[in-house]
C-alpha cells in the first residue's frame, strides 16, 4: 500500500485500502485549499445530502492560496493547531508556503512544522527542450532602447 492508502486504512479500522475505495475515516483535522474546498463540500453533499454532516467545524482548516500571512492568521492557526485533540500533531506546508511564514520566525520556533520540498517534472521527457527554448530565448533577446 502506499502512504496514503496506509493512512487511509488506519484511520478507517480497516486492514488494506486501495485506490477507488470509498471508506469513512475518523480525522483529527481537515485542511482544504480555498479553491478545492467547496467543490468538494458539493459532491459530499450532493451525493449524501443537503444535511449530511462532514465533519465537526471545529476541526476545518481552510488554506489560502496566493496569500500573505499576517500576524493574526498565524494566532489563529496557533490556537486551532493548540485544540486539536490528537497525539501526534505536526504542521505540514509547502516549500513555497513556508517562505510566507519565514517573517514569523520566532512565533513559530515552538510548533512542530515541517516542510516539504517543492520538485518539479516534466511529462515526455520535455525538460530538455524547455531549457534549450529559455536558452534560446535569452541568447535572441534584445532589449529596447
Amino acid at each position: 500500500m502506499t502512504l496514503t492508502e496506509k493512512i487511509l486504512a488506519r484511520a478507517s479500522g480497516k486492514a488494506r485500502v486501495q485506490a477507488g475505495d470509498n471508506v469513512w475515516v475518523k480525522a483529527d483535522v481537515l485542511m482544504t485549499h480555498d479553491v478545492c474546498g467547496p467543490g468538494t463540500i458539493g459532491v459530499f453533499k450532493r451525493e449524501f445530502g443537503r444535511n449530511a454532516k462532514v465533519w465537526d467545524h471545529t476541526k476545518v482548516v481552510i488554506i489560502p492560496d496566493h496569500y500573505i500571512f499576517t500576524i493574526d492568521d498565524l494566532k489563529e492557526i496557533k490556537k486551532k493547531f493548540e485544540r486539536m485533540d490528537a497525539k501526534n500533531k505536526i504542521i505540514l506546508t509547502t516549500e513555497k508556503d513556508a517562505t510566507r511564514l519565514i517573517k514569523f520566525r520566532d512565533d513559530i520556533n515552538s510548533l512542530p512544522l515541517y516542510v516539504i520540498p517543492v520538485r518539479h517534472h516534466f511529462l515526455f521527457h520535455a525538460g530538455d527542450t524547455f531549457n534549450n527554448n529559455i536558452i534560446k530565448f535569452i541568447e535572441n533577446f534584445k532589449r529596447e532602447e
